[in-house]
């Protein structure tokens, strides 16, 4: 169940009316409202996260027919993942190189990577002068509170976000960014997730394969607005220390979940 409040507006005989983004309305300052489901708007919640972001909409007119539209998103969770059990970690996420001009994503299971090392964030890999590659970058991402989260995925060549072993944003089949150009468009795809505050494992895989950028990811959830994920919430799994069997066992399951 979730409260809206409309802040009162100047005049009187006002309207209010709420657009829920679920296709239902309601009129009045204050109403609550459940949601059937966590599809969200867009349906994002099709991805199988179990969470969706809504639009919702308010509408203020008077009796003269002035009006007003305000907007606001919501994100509404039917399936929270927890947090990954404590282990001992370091700062950035470990990245490994696998040089050529790959098509799309390949099944990196199966490729041995040339180069690999550890980046603050995955725009800070340093691919040795490689021009043409693929690349995963792995670790742990951070949520501060428990919420749901949008993620942001922005890439030239192709690239996909998993969360905890669920795959959260894909960017679809790169195409040229003008007529004529060496360089793919920006490609753009996102997904919404309901996190318990803590850290999560997190994977990216993308291409650089025409086009010499960097993916970019940004985020935005309870008290953070929309912008890039920050450098202290990336970390990785310290190699040298024993894991947790839990921990363990999780890691699997996401490279699973990855590489069908």
């Amino acid at each position: 169940m979730v409260d809206f409040t409309a802040q009162p507006a100047t005049g009187s005989h006002l309207r209010y009316t709420w657009l829920f983004g679920d296709g239902t309305t309601a009129g009045g300052l204050h109403v609550r409202h459940r949601y059937a489901d966590a599809e969200g708007s867009d349906l994002d919640g099709l991805s199988g996260t179990g969470s969706g972001r809504f639009r919702v909409l308010l509408h203020v007119e008077d009796k003269q027919g002035h009006e007003d539209w305000a907007e606001e998103g919501i994100t509404v969770v039917g399936r929270w993942l927890p947090a990954a059990p404590d282990a001992p970690t370091l700062p950035g996420v470990a990245y490994h190189i696998y040089p050529g001009t790959w098509p799309q994503l390949p099944a990196f299971a199966t490729q041995t990577p040339t180069r690999k090392g550890v980046a603050v964030t995955p725009a800070a890999a340093d691919s040795g002068g490689f021009t043409h590659y693929a690349v995963t970058y792995d670790g742990l991402l951070e949520v501060p509170t428990d919420g749901g989260y949008t993620f942001h995925l922005l890439a030239r060549d192709g690239a996909q976000l998993i969360i905890d072993g669920q795959m959260l944003a894909k960017t679809g089949t790169p195409f040229a960014e003008v007529c004529g150009s060496s360089l793919n468009a920006v490609r753009y795809a996102d997904g919404t997730i309901g996190l318990r505050a803590g850290k999560h494992t997190f994977r990216l895989e993308t291409l650089e394969t025409m086009s010499p950028f960097s993916p970019r990811l940004l985020w935005e959830g309870p008290g953070i607005q929309l912008t890039d994920v920050p450098e202290k919430a990336f970390s990785h799994l310290n190699s040298a220390a024993k894991l947790p069997a839990d921990l363990h066992a999780q890691k699997q399951d996401a490279s699973v979940s990855t590489h069908p």
